[in-house]
This record gives C-alpha cells, sequence and structure tokens, in this order.
C-alpha cells in the first residue's frame, strides 16, 4: 500500500524532515558543511515523527535500502583484512558513510510534493550559484564585497573550492531546468514560468561550457544530450546525440583556444606517460594515478587492501612530487578495486544495475533520476564522486528519492 500524502492528513510538524531535506539539498552546491547539518536533522527528524518511522520500515527493507546498508557493511569489513588502520580509514569512512543514509533520508519523503521540495532545494542552491558566477564574471570581487569564501580566481568564475563540483552540478541544473521547460510549456498557464525555466537552462550550460575551468561537466553535457536523443528517439538517437555531441566538441576546440590549449597539454601529457609511465598535468597525473591503481588491484585482485590501505598500495609517495594526491586515484572504480578488490567491485556494479532499474521501473517521474544515475556513473571514470564530499552528499539525496519513491511515496509526477 502506498504512502498517502501527508498534506490532509499530518499536521505541519510531518513535513519537517522534507524541509531539512531540501534545505540540505540547497546547500549541498553551495557549503557542504551546513549540508551536513541537515542532513543530520533530516536523520533525527525521522526518527520523531510516527508517521516517518512508519516509512522508515518500508524504506530501510527495500531493495535500495538493504543494498546500500549492505554495501557500507561490506566497505567497512574490508578494513577488517587491511593492514593499515582504523585511522587511514577514517576520511573514506567518514564519506562513505552517507551510503547508510539513504534509507533513512528516504523516509523523510512522503509524498510527490516533499519529493519536490526535495528537487527545489537543489535548483534554487544552483541558482544561487548561477547568479554569484555570472556576477563574478561581470565583476571579479563581487565575491569580496559579498564577503563570500571559496570563489575562484578571476580567470575562473566560480563560487565553488572545486571547479569539478560546479561543472558537474551546472550541467545537472541545466537538464533539470530544461526538463521543468519540457513539463511546464504543456499548459498554457504555466507557459512565463516554463519561459524562465528554459532561460536558466540555456544560461547553465553557457556556464558549464565556456566559464567553468573543468572537462567533467563536459563529458556529462555530451551523456546528457545522447540520454535526451535515445529517450526520444532510441538507441539509433544515442548514436546520433553522441555524434552531436562530439560535433560541439570538435567546433568548441576550433572556435576557443583555451580548449585548444588544454587538448594540445592531454596530448603533450600522454605522449609522455607512453614514454616514463609517469606525467605531470591534469591528464597525465590521472593516467599516473590509474597506472597505479591497476598495479595494486593486481597485488590483491579479489578482496583489496582494505578500505584505509589506499595510500601504501597505490604508492604514490615514492613519485616524490608533492601535487600527486596519494590516497585517490581520481576513478571511483579504481578506488574500490584498490580497497575491496574485483569481489567488491562487482557488488558495486551489482548495487548500481539495481538502482537502474529501481529507477527504469518507477511507474512515474523515470527521467531525472534515470539522467541522474547515467552522469553520476560515467562521472566516476574520471573522479571519485563518492569520495567527494559534495557529489557524495548529492548521491545519496537522490538515491533517498528513488528509493522513497519505488515504496510508494510518489504520486502525480510528469511521465517519462
Amino acid at each position: 500500500m502506498s504512502v498517502q500524502s501527508p498534506t490532509k492528513q499530518h499536521p505541519p510538524i510531518h513535513h519537517l524532515p522534507a524541509v531539512f531535506l531540501a534545505l540540505a539539498a540547497f546547500f549541498i552546491s553551495i557549503k557542504p558543511a551546513p549540508a551536513n547539518v541537515f542532513l543530520v536533522l533530516t536523520l533525527f527528524s525521522v526518527f520523531l515523527t510516527p508517521t516517518h518511522r512508519a516509512h522508515l520500515r518500508k524504506t530501510v527493507f527495500s531493495a535500495v535500502g538493504l543494498a546500500s546498508l549492505g554495501f557500507f557493511a561490506l566497505l567497512v569489513a574490508s578494513q577488517l583484512y587491511s593492514h593499515s588502520t582504523w585511522a587511514d580509514a577514517g576520511d573514506y569512512l567518514s564519506k562513505y558513510a552517507r551510503l547508510a543514509y539513504i534509507p533513512f533520508l528516504a523516509a523523510a519523503v512522503l509524498s510527490t510534493r516533499h519529493a519536490l521540495w526535495v528537487l527545489a532545494g537543489f535548483s534554487a542552491g544552483m541558482l544561487l550559484t548561477l547568479l554569484l558566477s555570472y556576477g563574478i564574471a561581470i565583476h571579479p570581487e563581487a565575491c569580496s564585497l559579498l564577503q563570500l569564501q571559496g570563489c575562484g580566481p578571476q580567470s575562473n568564475p566560480t563560487v565553488f573550492k572545486l571547479h569539478i563540483t560546479q561543472n558537474y552540478f551546472m550541467a545537472l541544473a541545466a537538464a533539470l531546468w530544461a526538463y521543468a521547460f519540457i513539463v511546464l510549456q504543456a499548459k498554457p498557464q504555466n507557459r512565463l514560468w516554463a519561459f524562465g525555466a528554459l532561460v536558466l537552462a540555456v544560461l547553465a550550460l553557457f556556464n558549464v561550457l565556456f566559464m567553468v575551468d573543468g572537462r567533467t561537466g563536459w563529458v556529462v553535457v555530451g551523456v546528457l544530450l545522447a540520454y535526451l536523443f535515445y529517450q526520444r528517439f532510441g538507441w539509433k538517437g544515442a548514436l546520433a546525440g553522441g555524434v552531436v555531441a562530439i560535433a560541439l566538441l570538435a567546433l568548441a576546440l576550433v572556435l576557443v583556444p583555451a580548449l585548444q590549449q588544454l587538448f594540445s597539454a592531454a596530448v603533450q601529457e600522454f605522449q609522455v606517460w607512453l614514454e616514463q609511465g609517469v606525467a605531470e598535468g591534469r591528464s597525465g597525473m590521472r593516467l599516473t594515478y590509474y597506472t597505479h591503481a591497476v598495479q595494486a588491484i593486481a597485488e590483491k585482485p579479489w578482496l583489496g587492501h582494505g578500505l584505509g590501505g589506499v595510500r601504501s598500495a597505490l604508492n604514490l609517495a615514492a613519485l616524490n612530487d608533492p601535487n600527486f594526491a596519494l590516497n585517490n586515484p581520481h576513478n571511483q572504480y579504481l578506488l574500490f578495486g584498490v580497497q575491496i578488490g574485483l569481489f567488491g567491485l562487482a557488488v558495486y556494479l551489482a548495487y548500481w544495475g539495481l538502482l537502474f532499474y529501481t529507477a527504469s521501473h518507477l511507474p512515474v517521474g523515470r527521467s531525472v533520476p534515470m539522467a541522474f544515475l547515467l552522469t553520476f556513473a560515467v562521472g566516476n571514470l574520471f573522479n571519485s564522486f563518492h569520495f567527494d564530499m559534495s557529489e557524495a552528499m548529492l548521491f545519496v539525496v537522490a538515491a533517498a528519492l528513488v528509493c522513497s519513491s519505488r515504496v510508494g511515496a510518489f504520486k502525480g509526477v510528469a511521465r517519462g
């Protein structure tokens, strides 16, 4: 039996967990610290309200809820056979622990209305980011005037401490606003809102492609474009979307000198890596990380080196280069491979299969979660998103919405 909407059945206090979750979604794209606070408040408020506790029994024992708790337990168990200390595992443990939040955050969402609040919270945070980013582009001292911290250099307009976060999140926001345009323009009374959503989508897309230094966002835009074509025209459409994305990238390489420099640097770094096995630069360092990660997996292929054994297994300190990150190969699949081996990696891929299956079989509103899962899975190829602060939090919020919707919380979301 599906969970009923709390709008008429319950007092306002039963909306509180969803409000906290929406506030967490708002701050995820701006500053992780308050987002963490609101995630914890969401968990506490779920236990304090009877209706949410009743929903919690369903979300915990759902397929996604049990799989999330089980995979986190597997990660923790890997430290039991690791030669590293629990202190070495602490940083990973604190971030991976959010996977265990998923069924509890899912219990905060009792209805479509609550889910829309969460999406609106994320959208509002990205709108603020978009406005500030354009503000910095217009006036480089905008952050100082507003007494904000975490802004990027004048040459890279951003309100994030990490450019990867902004270009990835902004690509998601562009897709979300484009989806809102499609839904809203179907009704004449919503045409003004639809136009506003379209304008925001275009501004966000421009921000990703031309204002934020980072390639993950460009790849994500290509993935989203291919998914859109797949939704409309099937697999042939997806291939066509990929071709269009490649053509746009080629055009950008011709027209934008900065992209030409990035591409030239990547080619040179690749050549150095082929010759020496080690290279500097963003592309060269990633290739170096990947090489060392594969070697570490080959040493202990089945169960890995344990949660905290990454630093010693990668052995990047031997390169004597302070620019190398010593505890993260910048690829989540390789990071899990080092930590929990091929067995654990297979479990993780099965977990992803469950998430895709669950999202694809939702009775309504499939497009948004499916698009997010695709982009996160692809982003994991170039970054360790579960080990990154903001991306990890966004994942658990999105997975919580999928989990809650599967046990009957969502009603009346636009189809597609």
